[in-house]
């Protein structure tokens, strides 16, 4: 076939392939009637028509979720917080005063140098009793932070059944530091996997010193039997003197 031919027969199929192109775009933008499609249709169209496109936000967009927000911290009610009309007072010397209107109480005192404070949760249907409290002694109290029991604080040794003496000396002096501050103790007792082995005579004394360590600290200690065997696995659990 004629080169020329050929590369005329061509243009002619891209030609309709443009048009073809031009009338589909031309029928997603403009209606029958020859009016044009609100702009809303358009992005259903565009969709139906390209299935795999995405709307992607700019790059210098950063999509970030919200923070939750932190708890408040829950405190007792006090002033214009307490909702109850009337309350009952306690006084400095602990006297306990008949029901109170509130709005008196706050004008009684220097609302600069003192809050009325509610000394309990505040129940429906009951008059709250509350007390006249400095400010400074409430941020005080607000900022100390909570001291931890120590009865609830538990600390763990492993010994093994052939430790040296001196080591024994420095874990049980340890031992008694912890039970003269008022702490559970778990001494958990085992045989090293590699190794020289305790006999039951270096066993038993290792049990006998740390018993005997335990009686060096006043009102400590063994709250519950040892559990398991010796020159197994052994735990002992241990008390020590809790101050009220």
């Amino acid at each position: 076939m004629d080169h020329n031919i050929l590369t005329q027969r061509l243009s002619r199929m891209k030609g309709i392939e443009c048009l073809s192109a031009m009338q589909s775009l031309c029928k997603v933008f403009i209606n029958s009637n020859g009016s044009a499609q609100p702009t809303s249709n358009l992005f259903v169209h565009a969709t139906f028509l390209r299935p795999s496109a995405r709307l992607v936000p700019p790059a210098s967009v950063r999509i970030r979720p919200y923070a939750q927000a932190a708890p408040l911290k829950r405190r007792l009610p006090r002033d214009e917080e307490i909702s109850a009309s009337n309350v009952h007072l306690v006084d400095e010397h602990g006297t306990f005063h008949p029901p109170t209107p509130v709005r008196k109480l706050l004008a009684s005192f220097d609302r600069k140098l003192y809050h009325l404070v509610a000394v309990a949760p505040i129940e429906s249907g009951q008059i709250p009793i509350c007390k006249i409290v400095p400010r400074k002694e409430l941020r005080d109290r607000e900022r100390a932070k909570p001291v931890k029991n120590p009865a609830n604080i538990v600390k763990q040794l492993e010994l093994n059944w052939a430790i040296d003496s001196n080591d024994l000396g420095h874990r049980l002096n340890k031992m008694r530091e912890f039970l003269e501050k008022g702490m559970r103790v778990e001494v958990i007792l085992a045989n090293k996997r590699k190794g020289r082995k305790a006999n039951a005579e270096e066993a038993a004394a290792v049990v006998r010193r740390i018993r005997e360590k335990i009686t060096e600290v006043e009102g400590a200690r063994e709250w519950r039997s040892a559990d398991g065997r010796v020159m197994g696995q052994m735990t002992m659990f241990l008390q020590g003197n809790v101050k009220i």
